[in-house]
């Protein structure tokens, strides 16, 4: 029988390191959603239609709970007016 193979966290030792990288991104898009929702007088759910994502999964960016993919993070930076997406993951210090 073989034995079964690794999986890629185990075998990259770069594994923490990234998913730290992650969850930091994921809480600094998540303190600019919550911002630019509030400054707009949104609730999530206005802002939920607009974007068309659950008030759940808005939440749980707010909240840093999830990930947003690139294209959720376009989606907020079109709607918001935002020209630099990216603007959206920089240090909020």
């Amino acid at each position: 029988m073989r034995a079964k193979p690794k999986g890629k966290r185990l075998s990259d030792p770069n594994w923490k390191q990234n998913t730290e990288v992650v969850a930091v991104l994921a809480a600094r898009f998540g303190w600019h959603l919550k911002r630019l929702r509030e400054d707009r007088k949104l609730t999530l759910e206005e802002l939920g239609a607009r974007l068309s994502l659950s008030n759940g999964y808005l939440s749980m960016l707010e909240t840093g709970k999830r990930s947003p993919s690139i294209e959720v993070v376009e989606r907020v930076a079109t709607h918001f007016g935002i020209k630099d997406p990216s603007a959206l993951l920089k240090d909020v210090t």
